[in-house]
């Protein structure tokens, strides 16, 4: 405080400053030393002290750390991530983060924050005030990939061969950057690709991962089982002859069909086929059910088409202008020449009679045949008789035939 009486003299060193107040203010730059001298008026004497003025300029560190990303990893997947000032002065230091949106620790070096945006980390020395700041920008990107498991499948008879297992088709998902896992089920291989081969009926879940960000998508497919084999049925046993000189097979059980051997067949790829051996065949057909799972069967054609022996004729010519022609060695029904179907017949006319016989199985014999000479009876012959008389002793018996 100014006295009255006295004067001040000040000068700083390094030099250039000067005052006469007894207060001045000084606002150096760098670190300076003012020396003040008192002076009594009245007397003249004098008094010098100084006093240093410390310029403090530094600034501490701040380090706000490199650019971040809130994924669906960070934080749990919580949709927050942890900022990291670490870089930062630690000792005699406050701290400040602004910006976006903090959800805890801004006055820390590692603040919770939820929201893309640049964050500001102001570190500020406490004695000095002095201060700094850095910046750090942080992103979101929470975007899933696609997950696509396939339509339904079926493991039958057809699939991978029918060794019991099928494919599954997971083609549909996202292809870049991104990782495969199968679960469910018992998968043979391929589980972290979009084709496991799988071989057991359940619920499978495709399950596509961002490498990058941890984000993720599932999808499920269905697999059922059906290895049950088809009931295969050709039909009955069946036989052919002169009179059904084919037969239809009929097979059921399935949705195709193939026949063998294929001698005698209209066809071998359909249920009713028209059967026409030559001999006596067994045909089997095979049965395909839409699983592609098959079945068997068999069903004999049996040929019977033995033509019968010739029926011998025995003819007799009789004397009553007939003849009498009777079929012998013979197994069937006869039919003559003459539409009679008797085992005998009676002719009244000459000529060649024939005859034939038909077996049980329709097959007509070759013609016996029989020649009829019927014969004529002759006329009766007549007598005369001429009686002895008393004039003429002795008499006559005249007999007369006619000629032929």
């Amino acid at each position: 405080a100014s006295e009255t009486g006295y004067t001040y003299s000040w000068v700083s060193s390094p030099v250039g400053y000067t005052s006469t107040d007894a207060n001045p203010t000084v606002n150096p730059s760098v670190t300076t030393t003012y020396s003040v001298t008192k002076t009594n008026t009245a007397s003249g004497c004098n008094d010098t002290k100084s006093v240093i003025v410390t310029v403090e300029t530094s600034v501490p560190t701040a380090e706000a750390g490199t650019s971040v990303q809130i994924n669906c990893t960070t934080n749990q997947g919580n949709g927050t991530v942890t900022l990291n000032g670490t870089g930062s002065t630690t000792a005699g230091v406050t701290y400040l983060w602004t910006g976006g949106t903090i959800v805890s620790g801004e006055t820390t070096l590692s603040p919770i924050v939820s929201a893309a945006a640049t964050y500001t980390l102001t570190v500020t020395y406490i004695a000095t005030g002095c201060k700094s700041s850095d910046t750090v920008a942080v992103t979101i990107d929470n975007t899933v990939p696609t997950a696509e498991a396939g339509t339904p499948v079926q493991i039958n008879c057809i699939t991978n061969e029918g060794d019991g297992t099928v494919t599954l088709n997971g083609t549909g998902s996202t292809t870049v950057g991104v990782t495969y896992l199968w679960t469910g089920g018992t998968i043979v291989s391929g589980e972290t690709t979009l084709s496991p081969i799988v071989s057991a009926a359940s619920t499978y879940t495709l399950t596509v991962t961002y490498t990058a960000t941890g984000c993720k998508s599932s999808d499920t497919v269905a697999v059922t089982l059906d290895n049950s084999l088809p009931k295969a049925d050709a039909g009955q046993d069946v036989t052919i002859n002169c009179t059904t000189k084919s037969t239809t097979l009929s097979a059921s059980g399935g949705v195709s069909y193939s026949w063998s051997p294929a001698t005698g067949l209209s066809a071998t790829n359909i249920a009713n086929p028209i059967a026409e051996p030559i001999l006596t065949t067994t045909y089997t057909v095979i049965v395909t059910a839409a699983n592609g799972c098959t079945a068997t069967d068999s069903v004999t054609v049996t040929v019977d088409k033995n033509v019968p022996t010739a029926p011998t004729v025995n003819v007799i010519n009789n004397c009553n202008g007939t003849s009498t022609l009777t079929a012998s060695g013979y197994t069937g029904e006869l039919l003559w020449s003459n539409n009679a179907t008797t085992e005998s017949i009676t002719v009244s006319t000459a000529g060649t009679y024939t005859v034939r016989v038909t077996s049980a199985n329709g097959c007509i014999s070759s013609n016996g045949s029989g020649n009829a000479a019927p014969k004529t009876t002759p006329a009766a012959p007549t007598a005369a008789t001429l009686q002895p008389t008393c004039a003429v002793a002795t008499g006559t018996i005249t007999v007369s035939a006619p000629i032929g």
